[in-house]
């Protein structure tokens, strides 16, 4: 009898200590896009951002204005608009999404902004005997 209680007590030690030994989920960030071709006008665009921790976005460049940039656990966005291109050539920046507290968890977006065309100043004229000169 001794033997069984012995038995017992040291089973239901093994499974109370198994269960204070959960191990930790690793900590990922999953996106919908890593790159975005955004128009060279000012316009908000969003992210999809899946996650089983809280993460932070930041940005290397200063004509992105991230809108929302922290999130939690589950489904979020980040939310970001680029400032008008007014040069004549296109801009690469990129945004960085890392997992608080661990930073080897890191995804990336790609933004690429467009410039405004030469094409769109183009006037289609069409000249007549009755032009002035």
């Amino acid at each position: 009898m001794k033997r069984l209680i012995l038995f017992l007590l040291t089973t239901i030690g093994l499974f109370a200590t198994s269960c204070n030994n959960e191990v930790a989920e690793t900590p990922s960030i999953e996106l919908s896009h890593n790159t975005i071709e955004a128009w060279y006008n000012s316009e908000i665009y969003a992210v999809g951002v899946k996650s089983n921790c809280s993460w932070e976005a930041t940005t290397d460049c200063e004509w992105i204005t991230l809108i929302n940039k922290e999130g939690s656990k589950g489904f979020n966005e980040i939310k970001f608009s680029p400032a008008t291109n007014e040069s004549s050539e296109y801009r690469t920046a990129t945004i960085t999404v890392y997992a608080k507290g661990y930073s080897n968890v890191v995804q990336t977006i790609t933004v690429t902004q467009s410039i405004l065309s030469e094409d769109y100043f183009k006037i289609n004229y069409t000249s007549t005997d009755n032009d002035i000169v």
